[in-house]
């Protein structure tokens, strides 16, 4: 890990990348000098990932039988934060439900591509739970085979899961639940509660109109 001198200022400036070299001086006491604009610049000065993993951490983390071959660098932002809570929230609940329902039975969960990492997976499948999982292909592997992706089951569980976020989706919009309407509990509970009652209205009547 390298440690910046004493006074030191970051002299990559985000709005102009300035020609030149930026010099750091590494753990052994030398210095080292790294052209501007590269990434491994960028990742020391402002904070912006890695193009890689490092090899070391990659063999580190399979000693203890932890798989990160598969992930990438990412910036630690605050929806990185709240989407690895949301994974490990996730997994808690799950745990819960198989402690009450015991061993033996297997079921499915549907998620969006938030989950789709490599740990989130694994511990899913290690409480006897298939995730059916979105793929997320975007500059990187996904954690969901493509046996998993390509069975019929998986299928619906992408159609299943899109209508609980439907819910949600039409109360922030149609609802006007994009931001809190009242102060205080009661009264925004009272608004959800009755906001929720709206949206089952509709869709029944949109049930009873398809049957029609």
């Amino acid at each position: 890990m390298r440690r910046r001198k004493a006074g030191y200022e970051p002299p990559f400036d985000t709005r102009e990348n300035r020609i030149g070299t930026v010099r750091y001086e590494t753990d052994n006491g030398r210095e080292h000098v790294e052209p501007r604009g590269t990434a491994r610049e960028r990742a020391i000065t402002c904070g912006e990932p890695a193009d890689r993993l490092n090899p070391a951490v990659v063999e580190a983390m399979k000693e203890v039988d932890i798989d990160i071959l598969r992930e990438f660098p990412k910036p630690l932002t605050d929806d990185a934060v709240r989407d690895a809570a949301e994974r490990t929230a996730a997994v808690t609940m799950l745990t819960r439900r198989r402690q009450e329902r015991g061993e033996g039975s297997r079921w499915t969960l549907g998620a969006d591509k938030g989950y789709d990492t490599a740990d989130f997976v694994d511990g899913v499948r290690a409480l006897g739970v298939t995730p059916h999982v979105a793929q997320n292909t975007a500059n990187r592997r996904s954690a969901i085979d493509g046996r998993t992706a390509s069975h019929h089951g998986y299928a619906v569980s992408q159609r299943k899961r899109k209508r609980v976020e439907e819910i949600f989706g039409w109360m922030k919009t149609v609802g006007g639940g994009r931001k809190l309407r009242y102060i205080g509990r009661q009264r925004n509970g009272m608004w959800l509660t009755f906001t929720a009652a709206a949206f089952n209205l509709v869709r029944m009547a949109n049930i009873e109109a398809g049957r029609s």
